[in-house]
């Protein structure tokens, strides 16, 4: 993995998190290669962690490993730039691309490629992100195995056998950090709301959520059950709960896991068939 060149086309918030992650496990800047639209991120990469700049083409033909981290609706584009390039090198492509599949990209990109589609999380930044992954047909099991081994570096990572399956963990792991985002805000708010003193609500709020997190995984209760043990009977949190949930919680999560989902399928469906002139 560590003599691997792995190039990224695209560099913004997702990719300077994974590069981030990449340079603090020991991976050279002069082993990652990143083309950006934009000089100005490009250069702020450079600076920060000394990676080889280059042109999207450059990107394509150096990368022993091709990292897609464009956005669905300027994929498309550059693939076909990139085209010519990644026949020639042949590199497994890690698509970091919500909703388009591997077939869309196969044919964007020629034919017969190894493909890897991903699902990660802004928390990789910090090396405790997750990431879904699946792998076409094409690749093959030292190909999943560098694969793996790259977001490992970056967190925990889970493999599902199908593009659906990676569809469905997109709200779960792509936008659920900014739905615990919004639950600390609103936790934050509530706060200064009471007139607690703003110097210390933000980090009352995130320690709360962080230890209620650990105390989960560290005894393995079922969650009901922990709520239980705040929750008593007569006590001051019950009926406060019982006002979240008649706002409609599970249900406007559901809403937004559903909106979610269907995005990502509609992007796919929308994207254009189309073969370089």
């Amino acid at each position: 993995m560590y003599n691997q060149t792995i190039s990224f086309v695209g560099g913004g918030n997702l990719a300077r998190a994974l590069i981030a992650s990449f340079r603090k496990k020991g991976i050279l800047g002069s082993k990652i290669v990143v083309s950006n639209r934009g000089k100005e991120k490009l250069l702020a990469l450079q600076s920060d962690y000394d990676i080889v700049p280059a042109s999207n083409i450059e990107a394509a033909e150096k990368g022993d490993v091709l990292i897609l981290a464009v956005k669905p609706q300027d994929l498309q584009e550059v693939s076909l730039q990139i085209r010519n390039a990644v026949q020639k090198k042949n590199p497994l492509v890690i698509s970091l691309a919500a909703g388009i599949d591997e077939e869309t990209l196969n044919e964007w990109l020629g034919s017969d490629l190894s493909i890897v589609r991903t699902m990660p999380n802004t928390a990789t930044l910090i090396g405790k992100g997750i990431t879904a992954i699946y792998a076409n047909s094409r690749t093959t099991p030292s190909q999943k195995e560098l694969a793996e081994s790259l977001f490992r570096l970056c967190g925990s990572t889970c493999w599902v056998e199908t593009e659906k399956g990676l569809n469905l963990m997109t709200p779960f792991i792509g936008s659920g950090i900014a739905y615990l985002y919004l639950f600390v805000e609103a936790l934050e708010s509530s706060a200064l709301k009471l007139g607690i003193d703003p110097a210390i609500t933000r980090e009352m709020a995130l320690q709360t959520v962080f230890s209620a997190a650990e105390m989960a995984l560290e005894t393995k209760d079922p969650l009901h059950q922990l709520i239980g043990q705040v929750a008593t009977p007569g006590g001051v949190t019950e009926p406060s709960l019982a006002v979240i949930r008649s706002g409609g919680l599970f249900e406007s999560m559901d809403e937004a896991f559903q909106i979610v989902v269907q995005r990502c399928e509609n992007i796919n469906s929308e994207a254009p068939s189309s073969q370089p002139e």
